[in-house]
């Protein structure tokens, strides 16, 4: 966000999109593993996101520029394939979320079809957390 609102501010327009985590919701994910539920600070740091998120909508949407975030659950990425159990069967979409669902909801937000939407989380967690 530091590097990219001078740009925006000065063109009186854009969209960031900030990512959070589903963690920074609802306090962490249970994890079958070495690791355990997420930890929090994870969880305490996505929270602080989110709240700059709201803060920045507020502060800076009457300038042109709309902020918001998503909070993904598990996503399918190099880093969550050490063996942990997710307990993905027990979600209401029974798998992990992937990057590419992650990047639709960021192109979402990121385009005019959204421009009314500011200071919001979306969750793209497959029902996890509702």
């Amino acid at each position: 966000m530091r590097a990219a609102l001078p740009h925006l501010l000065k063109s009186q327009f854009g969209s960031i999109v900030n990512v959070s985590s589903i963690s920074g919701i609802i306090g962490g994910l249970p994890a079958q593993g070495p690791e355990g539920r997420s930890g929090p600070a994870y969880a305490a740091a996505k929270a602080g996101l989110i709240g700059l998120t709201k803060w920045a909508a507020r502060e800076y949407g009457d300038q042109g520029v709309r902020v918001n975030a998503i909070a993904p659950g598990p996503v399918l990425t190099s880093a969550v394939m050490h063996g942990y159990d997710y307990g993905t069967a027990s979600y209401p979409i029974p798998r992990m979320g992937t990057p590419e669902d992650m990047a639709e909801t960021v192109a979402f937000l990121c385009s005019p079809v959204s421009g009314y939407i500011t200071g919001e989380v979306i969750k793209v967690a497959g029902g996890v957390g509702m």
